[in-house]
């Protein structure tokens, strides 16, 4: 009669590391209220796991900017994978600090979380923020169902972008122009609202028939493709605001 046993040993997974997790770029300079796309990375993984790193939360240490009730649109916007920082901070204060909370996953139940930092210098002298504790949720605006419908409608404008290159400065003041007539219209009465969000209408169908013309030859078939988008998705959400 012959026995035999058998063995196993049980691998322990190790957890991922977030203790480094950084924010790149981590400086932004301040420009107006658009907003600019923010990778993370540096958490790792002891076992060589794949890591997937996901936002938590977004807070800055700055009372909200803007004006009239766009002044409590969000800071920051997650889309995806996508991170959009807006590149503001107070004019008089002494820069603005952004801590984005992170977790990172293995995708077998291993879990860490930590925080980067994005500072938004108050000169373009020095890289470097005061960093106080936050006091403001940077993904969550506090507003009326009006408000939060064109802070939707900003946050898209403000987070047109180029992968390939800087948005071309003429194109640049056209998508300007609409955010301003949407603080004009976050800041009137019922009637005055619409009319300024017909006109930021008009200026956005003009800015797509511009695209349709070529009249912006220098731009790349990607940024094209990004701006394009923009354009269809404001002018939607403008429709719902905008009288018939």
């Amino acid at each position: 009669m012959v026995s035999c046993t058998t063995s196993s040993t049980l691998v322990r997974n190790a957890l991922p590391d977030c203790h480094d997790v950084l924010a790149s770029p981590s400086v932004l300079r301040a420009r107006g209220r658009t907003f600019v796309e923010v990778a993370l990375g540096g958490v790792i993984d002891p076992d060589g796991d794949a890591v997937t790193i996901d936002v938590a939360g977004v807070a800055h240490d700055e009372p909200m900017q803007g004006r009239g009730i766009l002044g409590s649109c969000p800071d920051a916007i997650v889309e995806g994978e996508r991170l959009l920082i807006r590149a503001e901070r107070a004019r008089r204060g002494d820069g603005r600090t952004y801590r984005v909370t992170v977790t990172g996953s293995d995708g077998r139940g291993g879990l860490c979380r930590g925080t980067a930092t994005v500072c938004v210098p108050a000169d373009a002298r020095n890289d470097s923020c005061a960093g106080r504790a936050p006091i403001v949720d940077a993904l969550a605006p506090d507003c009326t169902e009006r408000c939060a419908a064109l802070c939707a409608i900003e946050g898209t404008l403000g987070a047109a972008s180029c992968s390939d290159g800087a948005i071309p400065d003429r194109l640049g003041r056209r998508l300007s122009k609409v955010r301003r007539l949407l603080e004009l219209a976050a800041e009137s009465g019922p009637g005055d609202a619409g009319r300024h969000a017909t006109r930021a209408k008009r200026r956005l169908e003009g800015t797509a028939r511009a695209l349709d013309r070529n009249a912006h030859r220098n731009l790349s078939p990607a940024c094209e493709a990004a701006v394009r988008s923009v354009l269809e998705r404001s002018l939607v959400a403008l429709g719902d605001l905008t009288p018939p």
